[in-house]
């Protein structure tokens, strides 16, 4: 059962990674206004679309085989636990809550519901 949640969990993080990683690459400008910000520069945009892109092919693999790549699934815990802290200091800095309530909690639930069933051994 713990590796069934973790599949499903796996697989809507990577489909939410491809399609911020295809927003981003192909149209950061729209992406960014549909959430709610400024533009922010292509070749930033780009790195930020590779980034998703890649941690979606990582959760790919974690989908197909849990053990065998569980070092990927503690790997985008880091980059979520990342994703809230940069997040809160956004806020603290600023940025309107409520247009950062998306960006703290969804990663803060992926942390916690990959870290419950992720597999402990490497």
């Amino acid at each position: 059962m713990r590796r069934i949640v973790l599949r499903v969990v796996a697989t809507i993080i990577g489909l939410i990674q491809i399609f911020f990683g295809i927003g981003f690459s192909l149209f950061p400008s729209q992406l960014m206004t549909m959430l709610g910000y400024s533009p922010i520069p292509t070749y930033l945009a780009g790195l930020a679309g590779a980034r998703f892109l890649a941690m979606a092919a990582a959760m790919a693999l974690v989908v197909t085989n849990p053990v065998k790549y569980a070092l990927l699934t503690w790997i985008m815990v880091g980059v979520q636990t990342v994703d809230v802290i940069v997040a809160i200091i956004a806020v603290i800095n600023g940025a309107p809550l409520g247009q950062m309530m998306g960006a703290i909690v969804l990663p803060a639930l992926w942390v916690v519901l990959l870290s419950i069933f992720a597999e402990k051994k490497l």
